[in-house]
């Protein structure tokens, strides 16, 4: 008797795993300029020096994530100086969960009882010393811990040679091109960034890219120039976001998978346009804390409200400083969650700002 799976072959992959966002080529097209610029402020640590701190910034989808995960890959290739780790701040954003995450990638097992942050930061620092090994850290949507108390993350890691024996070499990742402009005078001065950007792809480039994802990923003839060609137009459209042509055109061979064709067409497309937006607005939202969302929901009901009546609406459900909750709506402004505007209002000399959802 023929089970289920029998029949289900597939009629357009060859690899499905290279199509997906979250795939590390070996290589980042068109990013090599930005992988050598990080890549020379993590080299000092081979020779026992101390690292650069990097900023990487710009737009959604441009492979500031793909080109640090290559540089951790690389460097741990490279050298046995350094431990490295990756921490996604929009899942982990408080101390305790930034620590822990680190923690757990240096190899330093935490107990199951409930760890305060200060004694996670600690067991890190003494298994780096320890080891005699420095920390490459990665602190991806790194605005997530840019503003509050958890800028306090960035003062302790950039500081810990200094005060504690232990280096850290950071790599902020974040589309807020302005990020360090809000930080604390102590924590920039700590931190001495080196700045490298990332541009939005061009259209060609989204092309290529495509195109040689597509070479490994299907069957040949299964995704034409043509077809590789649209999903690089969703691409641009969405401002040169490789990712959401890349879920595009994954998406447009599970549909043509469901149909039993063994080519993608124009309809298989056209039908993974609004699956990949809606995944677009997913990853933005991902990672929205309790709080954040608490002010996300008032915004939604009430529609555009001044910032004084958006601050007495939150604080009757949910009692915080007035300054804690400014830091919320600058965190969804950066993450273009939410608009901010300033006004006048009528008979007043003094200007207001208005917030509403985007």
């Amino acid at each position: 008797m023929a089970g289920i799976f029998d029949n289900l072959q597939s009629g357009v992959f060859r690899d499905e795993r290279v199509l997906l966002p979250e795939y590390q080529p070996p290589q980042l097209m068109f990013r090599a300029e930005q992988v050598q610029a990080i890549a020379r402020c993590m080299q000092g640590v081979a020779r026992g020096q101390p690292p650069q701190n990097v900023f990487i910034y710009g737009p959604t989808g441009t492979g500031k994530t793909t080109a640090s995960r290559l540089v951790l890959t690389e460097l741990s290739e490279f050298t046995e100086k350094a431990v490295t780790a990756y921490v996604n701040c929009w899942e982990s954003y408080s101390r305790q969960a930034v620590f822990s995450t680190i923690a757990d990638q240096v190899g330093e097992a935490l107990p199951k009882r409930g760890v305060g942050a200060d004694e996670i930061f600690s067991r890190i620092v003494q298994r780096l010393k320890y080891d005699r090994k420095a920390c490459i850290v990665v602190l991806d949507e790194a605005d997530r811990v840019a503003t509050g108390e958890s800028a306090t993350i960035l003062y302790e890691l950039s500081r810990a040679a200094e005060n504690h024996g232990a280096s850290f070499g950071l790599i902020l990742v974040s589309n807020v091109p302005d990020l360090a402009a809000g930080l604390d005078s102590r924590i920039k001065s700590s931190l001495r960034l080196e700045k490298v950007e990332f541009k939005k792809y061009l259209p060609s480039q989204l092309k290529e890219i495509l195109a040689a994802r597509a070479k490994e990923g299907f069957l040949p003839g299964a995704a034409s120039e043509d077809i590789i060609g649209l999903c690089a137009a969703f691409g641009a459209k969405a401002g040169g976001d490789a990712r959401v042509a890349l879920e595009a055109l994954w998406k447009a061979g599970r549909n043509a998978e469901k149909r039993g064709a063994k080519r993608i067409d124009e309809s298989d497309v056209r039908a993974s346009y609004a699956v990949a937006g809606e995944w677009k607005k997913e990853q933005r939202l991902s990672g929205v804390s309790e709080p954040e969302q608490l002010v996300l929901d008032i915004l939604t009901k009430h529609g555009e409200m001044t910032s004084g009546a958006l601050y007495e609406k939150y604080m009757a459900l949910n009692g915080e400083s007035e300054r804690q909750i400014r830091n919320y709506v600058n965190s969804l402004e950066k993450r273009k969650l939410v608009l901010v505007r300033e006004a006048q209002p009528e008979g007043s000399r003094g200007k207001t700002r208005l917030v509403k959802t985007a």
